[in-house]
């Protein structure tokens, strides 16, 4: 009965840490790309202590939601779960940054959007500084389009 309740407990538990796949998207050229992407990893894996003095306005997101969101990304996405990482570079003419990082619940024949990480940043001699940041559950915040002839 022991050895059932075990396999039981095993099974359920590696259901509920599915793996995931991490598709990135963004305007970064290749000497700005290092600073977004870690700013993203800081917001993944919950150092959002880092995040929060670069936000130029300090009401651009609540720090606690921040906190919470970091923290929960951290438990949800941890490295060891990722199926494989991805980035895209998009050609754009905007002269701010933007960065976008989608998880997705892999299943046997398609993604299926879980989360999204969504900021822009202002570069200005050699320093930077967060704009915007937005997360979304289930859903998409930036709805460009990135299929490219």
């Amino acid at each position: 009965m022991k050895t059932y309740i075990t396999c039981l407990f095993l099974m359920l538990s590696a259901i509920g840490h599915a793996q995931y796949v991490i598709e990135n998207y963004s305007n970064a050229e290749i000497d700005q790309l290092p600073a977004v992407e870690e700013i993203a990893n800081w917001i993944q894996f919950n150092n959002s202590n880092n995040v929060i003095p670069l936000l130029e306005n300090p009401n651009t997101v609540d720090r606690v939601y921040l906190n919470t969101e970091s923290a929960f990304l951290s438990l949800e996405y941890t490295r060891k779960n990722a199926n494989s990482n991805a980035h895209h570079y998009i050609n754009d003419d905007r002269n701010i940054v933007w960065y976008e990082r989608n998880f997705y619940k892999k299943t046997k024949s398609e993604l299926k959007p879980r989360y999204q990480i969504y900021f822009t940043v202002e570069f200005v001699n050699d320093s930077y500084k967060i704009i915007d940041l937005q997360f979304g559950k289930k859903r998409k915040i930036n709805t460009s389009d990135y299929i490219t002839n």
